[in-house]
Formats: C-alpha cells, structure tokens, sequence
C-alpha cells in the first residue's frame, strides 16, 4: 500500500506501481498496528516537521521491518548544522531535516543497519538509456555498503520484534536491480534521460 499527500501523486503511485494507494499524512497513518510486515518511508522524513513521530508510526504499523532512506544524510554534526542554516522554506519542496547517524539510531533504535544509497557521482552518459545500461550505471553507483565521504544518502533498516536475524539469507544485486528496474522494463518509453 502507497501513502501519498495528494490524491494526483496516490492515482500516480497506482499506475505506475499496480499498488493501491492512500491520502494521508505520515505522522498519523490511518493503519491498525502490525498492519505490515515491512513499512518504508522513501525520501520522506526530511520533509516532515516532526521525523521522529513519523518514525514511531512506521514502527506501530509494522511487524517485522522499517526501512527509511534519504539524501540528506551528514557525515557529522558540523556538515548537518551547516545544511539546517542553509535550508530556503521558500521552495515548496524544501528539506526541512538533514540527519547524522545518531538521529537515525535515536528515531529506530541502536541496532539499526546503516548502508550507503549510492555513490556521489552517477556517470554522466548522453541521450536515453537502454535497460542494460540502466542496469550497469545503478550497479556502479551503488555497489557500496556503509556510508563513507563518497557516498550520498543512507538507507537505515530496523529489525523488529520477529525480524529475521541480521545474517539471514540477502537479495542478489541482480534481482535488486531487476525489481527496481521492472517499472522501466514493463514501459520502456518512461526510461529517463541521463
């Protein structure tokens, strides 16, 4: 189930993903506890005014995980202090939060794995993308696990009560890349421009 804040990016989420989707506002989300066994939040708690609260809902309404990635994700206290002053409320789509590690910890728990989202840099390639190439570049850019000076983003995934342990059986990169890349491939006319 998608959660959106606008019935045009909820009716958006059903047509390009097949999942239905609701109106609502992640720092009250309208599920029963232990609705879920995984609850993701995808680029969303630096734009909320209250990330922790959004955060004890994902965990109210999973079972077994919660998954948050972002962006903004600083190396340390100076790099976050100086992202907070330069934030412009202007834009509409303003980050409003930038994290470090311990925020994540204290929103989901010391135990919480931390891995990079990608590397700084996507190689720059001209014109439409064919699907092995898509492939290729997201393979390149994200074959780093922890976050380090060249990475961007993190991906924090908490492990809750019932949660498989931490050494259970992982995904292979390629069927990572394939669920990831399904939109594209069920419609290749939305492969984006690089």
């Amino acid at each position: 189930v998608a959660l959106e804040v606008s019935l045009e990016a909820a009716h958006r989420a059903r047509e390009l993903f097949g999942l239905p989707a609701v109106v609502a506002d992640a720092h009250e989300l309208p599920f029963p506890d232990d609705s879920f066994d995984l609850a993701i939040a995808s680029e969303v708690v630096e734009h909320v005014e209250q990330p922790w609260q959004v955060a004890d809902e994902l965990k109210r309404v999973a079972r077994k995980y919660v998954v948050i990635t972002t962006e903004e994700f600083c190396a340390d206290e100076k790099e976050q202090a100086l992202m907070l002053k330069l934030r412009d409320f202007t834009k509409p789509h303003t980050e409003r939060n930038f994290f470090i590690a311990h925020d994540l910890r204290s929103m989901l728990g010391d135990d919480i794995e931390l891995r990079a989202q990608f590397r700084n840099h996507l190689p720059h390639e001209e014109g439409r993308m064919r699907i092995e190439d898509a492939r290729r570049v997201i393979s390149r850019i994200a074959q780093v696990d922890e976050p380090a000076q060249q990475t961007k983003g993190v991906i924090a995934i908490a492990r809750l009560r019932g949660a498989e342990a931490r050494n259970s059986p992982r995904l292979h990169r390629e069927e990572v890349l394939d669920s990831l890349l399904k939109p594209l491939i069920d419609s290749p006319s939305v492969v984006p421009a690089v």
